[in-house]
């Protein structure tokens, strides 16, 4: 498995098989590093540690430093069930992550019965999830609302005849849904959905009947690997004229470009969770992520994960300082994180973090605005505001669509 190293000379310790956490807080990341999602582990990963600097470059969290522990979920619910129990184990307060929609939902037992918060910073489909103990929190919009916004910009485009293909993925098939009811509701035909396996060994079948249904547009949403072997396969097997293309977030990453056929892909349209539409606060991150990790671009990722434990950061801090005896307990930290969201203390921008940290612990309440805009939860933790944007594919790389 591959690990990002740098993190031993900042933390304290490197050794995960310490079950005691006396002495520093301790946050866990849930990420595929493996598997058929493990292409996005690596760069969601280093958001997170930037922000970690941040915290311990303030002396850390309640006077202790902060240590992030990693497990690999290996794009698989059940190895990833064993890592959080192992990262619960471990002695974590929170969680990050993960990107699967249905680990995440099983998560909860896990989480409800040690009184660890989730942060999940992706655009899953979990918001009609409570946790019992309400210790979940989403930080991107749904999987729903964004398949919603993606439709309505199919409509813009004058798309007429629709055919979906998705994987049976939860986050795919929340997508599909939202595309589907949206453009049922604005007069748009929906010919065919199709589910596809990603296991199967060719996709003839579900590309006849997409080729039968005779769209002027296609929806694909998938996982990289089984979105480009589709799209390779249906430029060889459905010769015909060129239709639109419109692409799930998850298709938002290199490893589709690269293993797509470049003239297949060109063009296609999809959609994703915005970042902040500071280009400013963008680009001074994304410099400064350049530098940090030698020039590894940010995804957008990145940006949400750095984003959930800076949030996370400055609201410990601020239950903390309301906590006389140095035990949080999960429902003064429920409601801290939701203090943390929105404008009314202390408002903080991501490169304020140590800032927003000293003073949470000095007891003045903070407001974490982030790199992906104002961060505003509602009661149930759901990010209240959907940011969305467009993006394209252009000679080969993902290029950013103006609204």
């Amino acid at each position: 498995m591959k690990r990002t190293v740098a993190l031993c000379a900042l933390l304290v310790g490197c050794s995960s098989s310490d079950p005691g956490s006396n002495g520093e807080i301790r946050v866990g990341l849930l990420l595929p590093y493996t598997g058929k999602d493990g292409a996005a582990g690596a760069n969601y990963e280093r958001g997170v540690i930037m922000a970690a600097e941040k915290v311990n470059a303030a002396g850390g969290l309640a006077n202790k430093p902060l240590r992030i522990l990693f497990s690999d979920t290996h794009s698989d619910v059940r190895r990833g069930l064993a890592g959080a129990q192992t990262l619960v184990d471990q002695g974590v307060v929170a969680i990050i992550g993960p990107e699967n929609d249905e680990l995440a939902r099983r998560l909860f037992p896990v989480l409800d019965n040690n009184g660890v918060s989730l942060l999940t910073p992706s655009s899953t489909s979990v918001s009609t999830v409570r946790s019992t103990t309400s210790l979940w929190f989403r930080l991107a919009p749904s999987g729903k609302d964004l398949g919603a916004q993606l439709a309505k910009r199919m409509k813009a485009n004058g798309a007429k005849v629709v055919a979906l293909v998705r994987t049976a993925d939860e986050y795919e098939a929340a997508f599909a849904t939202g595309v589907s009811e949206r453009l049922t509701a604005s007069g748009v035909e929906l010919k065919d959905s199709v589910v596809i396996n990603g296991s199967a060994a060719s996709f003839t079948e579900p590309i006849t009947i997409v080729s039968q249904a005779e769209p002027d547009a296609i929806v694909l949403a998938a996982d990289p690997s089984t979105g480009s072997r589709f799209v390779n396969e249906f430029a060889v097997v459905a010769k015909q004229a060129k239709r639109r293309w419109y692409l799930s977030p998850s298709l938002e990453q290199e490893a589709f470009v690269l293993n797509s056929f470049p003239e297949a892909v060109e063009g296609m349209t999809g959609v994703a969770a915005a970042v902040n539409q500071n280009d400013a606060q963008t680009d001074a991150f994304t410099a400064e992520f350049l530098d940090r990790w030698k020039g590894s671009t940010p995804t957008t990722g990145a940006f949400f994960y750095y984003d959930a434990l800076a949030l996370f950061a400055v609201a410990y801090e601020g239950a903390a300082a309301r906590s006389k005896d140095g035990e949080i307990a999960p429902s003064v930290l429920h409601e801290s994180i939701l203090n943390s969201s929105g404008t009314s203390g202390f408002v903080i921008n991501w490169d304020e973090l140590q800032k927003g940290v000293t003073t949470a612990r000095a007891g003045t309440p903070v407001d974490y605005s982030g790199l992906t805009g104002v961060i505003q939860l509602d009661p149930s933790g759901a990010r209240s505001t959907v940011y969305q944007r467009f993006w394209t594919i252009t000679g080969g790389e993902i290029v950013q669509l103006q609204k």
